[in-house]
């Protein structure tokens, strides 16, 4: 009865493919059924959701499990979709997980103890998998014991038993490799009498599929999609939507409206109501196209338009003639856009920007407020309407447009997250520079979080029965070198490190070899064994120079500066980075001056900055760190632009310039965020704590510090958590807070107890003594403070040496130990004295007569 009163959205003959198959797979012939159509057209979901819809839910005779994948799902986020949607389908249905927990239980003997902890946990999961009355959801638990594996090992034991439907659709352009990788693993370890049908969704051939499909899923295609069905969806024509409108209990003239809505399924359905509302669906006008769908009139009574442009350097007030322009980049950014965005690319005024969108309100409908944006976010006010505004623009000169907006979303949004990469991407692919295109897809898939690298890698091994391509081990094997190299564990990493230089060797890569050799000298610069890393950074240099790759050469050359920075040896470090410029300029045809690529030049600015900051040449430094924080900025080098700015901003602090250190600072606190780089917001945070605490601004202060604390406690960072400890006990105790900040001393303590010799030893001892004195913990100050003052005399550090004295002698005093705290305030005086301290000189002058009296 549904199926009599459901629109018809699908070719009866495309659907005839898929159950054919689908018979194939029930008997124990698995089959993997590729549906292609163009995207955003509707079609392949369409397909996908009326076979489905057929083959039953909630039901004991087959599970199907739907995985939707969007192209900006990282492997994280993918495998939590695709865990997730297997928990709630096989939950669905009393029978079904019934089912499912008998399946999984009886594998249990004939499987290794790791599987059989998969499986019971799966089952525990199910057994918990309660929906939440007001919300649906339901409670995931998720095995930290590499989830990729678990999932196909699932897959595997429950397909021997029970159908399985896999759906996988926009799976062809998630940045990642694990969704790949699972359907080509789990084809592999499955065979006759595995009942499965994997449902992929792709779009035909053409240099921007070409340009966005990930590279493991076209090797994917190309290794074992031959013996696949392929279901091609072709455009409608007049009988496919004349019985579309007729399931809806539309009529209408349906040649027209295929004509106009290009034959693609949901742009058709949606403006089948569109022109139903304007009284066109009964006959379609002639001239009509989807270019002329779209509603681009203004009221220009609700434009506010100033009689003076603005100011030079100022974001120009939009108005009614702009409003072609800002129609398409709306629907170059989706059918949803921030508003704000729009104004940036177009450097408009915000205001003025919304003040538009609400007089097109026949386009666009204002749709909610984003604050962690700063911006309205509004919509198309019909799905079509999108459409039809792409189709109105498509010269070359509207290509011009989308590929300037393509490149604004590269160079600033870029750094704030694999979404806005792929969305330029995209642009690009489809106006014409494929190139750029495939370029930030892979960009996109090196944004990857490393624990996907660890899990993929693993698997790979795991599963070594599988015939990996080359780019894959390489892909993944360097992928998970490089995060381990820069902060992971150096044992793992001279593990995996081994691993890849073995099958380098054996495959004969020298440009490999020449890679593992730079990086294996970066973990050997992480562990200070400066003379090795010179070593292994010279041999690379020598096969990179073989190979004539100019690129690598300069940067191992700036590798060999930072060997030389932290081996002090300044003017080795400038030489290598002037080497560095040298060897990867080029001089264009018809230009006059060699460039160097924006990567090298922002590197070699951070080498000169540092040399300068060493030599106290502060303002060299501040020039230095601004052009590289300049350079890349603009050419989307987020991690180097934000270390460049942190060594910005603690220069310009250290030229006294604290009011655009803290402009400076606050930016790059504001950027580590957005592209969630902790370890340097946590930097900034600092900074700026530093600044408002020597402004008085002590909330401001406080609030910084707890960040900076939180940070490094979550990141595991052990270096730097007793120092923002000590920062925020000690701003406590600036606020006349002891007991609140005692606690944290005694935190910061346990970092340094027995190491006199950590920098931060006589910080702890002085200002948790004070704080416990305050706070009337005469044992713990007297302790401390005792363990301070030897500290500070060899320090120098004569003012606190008074005050830590003074309390000192004052804790005695209070504890009846008077003859304790004369000689305490008689070397504090002499202390006083000799460092010209003449108002703590008298005060404890005072006090020593008054003791003595």
């Amino acid at each position: 009865m549904a199926q009599e009163t459901s629109p018809y959205v699908v070719r009866p003959s495309d659907l005839a493919l898929v159950q054919a198959a689908w018979e194939r797979a029930k008997v124990g012939t698995p089959q993997v059924v590729r549906i292609v159509s163009p995207p955003l057209d509707g079609a392949s979901a369409a397909l996908a959701d009326t076979f489905l819809r057929e083959v039953g839910g909630g039901s004991d005779d087959v599970l199907r499990w739907r995985i939707p994948v969007s192209d900006q799902d990282n492997g994280i986020n993918w495998l939590m979709r695709a865990f997730g949607a297997l928990v709630a389908e096989a939950a669905s249905d009393v029978l079904l997980r019934g089912k499912v927990e008998m399946i999984l239980n009886g594998a249990l003997p004939t499987e290794t103890k790791r599987v059989q902890d998969w499986f019971t946990g799966f089952v525990d999961t199910l057994k918990d998998a309660k929906p939440d009355k007001a919300t649906g959801q339901i409670q995931l638990r998720i095995t930290q014991d590499n989830p990729l594996i678990a999932l196909i090992e699932l897959a595997r034991a429950i397909s021997r038993k029970l159908p399985l439907v896999i759906d996988m659709p926009g799976a062809a352009t998630a940045p990642s490799v694990l969704p790949a990788q699972f359907i080509r693993t789990l084809l592999n370890e499955i065979g006759d009498g595995h009942r499965v049908l994997v449902l992929l969704h792709d779009e035909p051939a053409g240099p921007a599929r070409d340009a966005t499909v990930t590279m493991a899923w076209q090797e994917l295609l190309d290794d074992d999609g031959q013996g696949w069905t392929a279901v091609p969806l072709a455009a409608w024509g007049a009988e496919e939507t004349a019985a579309h409108l007729a399931s809806r209990g539309l009529e209408g003239d349906a040649a027209g409206l295929a004509r106009v809505a290009e034959g693609r399924p949901a742009v058709l359905s949606n403006l089948a109501d569109v022109l139903s509302a304007r009284g066109q669906l009964a006959e379609v006008p002639a001239d009509l196209t989807l270019a002329d769908i779209a509603p681009m009139a203004v009221d220009e009574d609700e434009l506010d338009v100033p009689d003076a442009p603005s100011a030079d350097g100022q974001p120009r007030h939009a108005t009614a003639a702009d409003a072609d322009r800002v129609a398409f980049v709306a629907a170059l950014l989706g059918h949803a856009f921030p508003s704000g965005l729009i104004a940036e690319i177009g450097g408009f005024d915000r205001d003025s920007i919304d003040d538009l969108l609400d007089a097109m309100g026949d386009l666009f409908v204002e749709d909610r407020r984003d604050e962690s944006m700063n911006t309205w976010i509004y919509r198309f006010a019909q799905p079509s309407f999108r459409d039809s505004v792409l189709a109105r623009f498509s010269t070359e000169s509207d290509d011009n447009v989308a590929r300037n907006v393509a490149l604004f979303l590269e160079r600033f949004l870029a750094p704030r997250g694999v979404g806005f990469v792929q969305r330029a991407a995209r642009i690009f692919a489809d106006h014409g520079a494929p190139g750029r295109a495939s370029r930030l897809r892979a960009l996109a898939l090196s944004m990857d979080s490393a624990d996907v690298w660890g899990l993929s890698w693993e698997a790979m091994r795991y599963f070594d029965e599988v015939t990996w391509t080359d780019a894959m081990k390489r892909t993944v094997g360097t992928s998970l070198l490089d995060h381990l190299v820069q902060s992971g564990d150096p044992r793992v990493a001279d593990r995996v490190h081994g691993e890849i230089t073995a099958w380098a060797t054996e495959a004969e890569a020298t440009d490999l070899q020449a890679w593992l050799l730079l990086n294996g000298s970066k973990l050997d610069l992480r562990r200070q064994d400066l003379y090795r890393a010179r070593d292994r950074a010279n041999d690379a240099l020598t096969l990179f120079t073989q190979l004539e790759d100019t690129t690598r050469q300069a940067e191992t050359h700036l590798h060999l500066a930072s060997i030389a920075l932290a081996d002090s040896r300044d003017d080795d470090a400038i030489a290598a980075a002037d080497k560095a410029l040298e060897v990867s300029a080029v001089t264009a045809e018809g230009a006059d001056q060699p460039t160097v690529p924006p990567q090298i030049a922002a590197q070699a600015f951070m080498v000169r900055g540092v040399v300068a900051r060493r030599k106290n040449d502060l303002d060299a430094a501040v020039e230095n760190f601004e052009q590289a924080n300049t350079v890349a900025g603009q050419t989307g080098q987020a991690a180097t632009a934000l270390d460049a700015g942190l060594n910005l901003g603690e220069a310009l602090l250290g030229t006294g310039n604290t009011a655009r250190a803290r402009e400076v600072l606050g930016r790059m606190f504001n950027a580590a965020r957005q592209i969630n780089a902790p370890a340097r917001e946590r930097t900034a945070a600092d900074l700026l704590a530093r600044i408002e605490a020597s402004n008085k601004n002590l909330d401001g202060a406080l609030q910084l510090a707890q960040r900076a604390l939180q940070i490094s406690q979550g990141q595991k960072m052990q270096a730097a958590i007793p120092f923002d400890l000590h920062r925020l006990g000690s701003l406590l105790l600036a606020k006349n807070q002891p007991k609140e900040a005692l606690p944290l001393f005694q935190q910061a303590a346990s970092f340094v107890e027995g190491r006199s010799e950590h920098p931060l030893a006589r910080e702890v001892w002085y200002a948790g003594g004070i704080a416990a004195a305050r706070a009337g913990d005469a044992s713990t100050a007297q302790t401390w403070l005792d363990r301070a003052l030897p500290l500070l005399e060899k320090a120098g550090d004569a003012r606190r040496y008074v005050a830590s004295a003074d309390q000192l002698a004052a804790v005695h005093v209070a504890g009846g130990r008077q003859g304790d705290a004369l000689p305490l305030l008689e070397k504090a005086v002499a202390m006083a004295q000799k460092a010209g301290l003449k108002d703590e000189r008298r005060a404890l002058s005072k006090r020593l007569d008054q003791l003595k009296a």
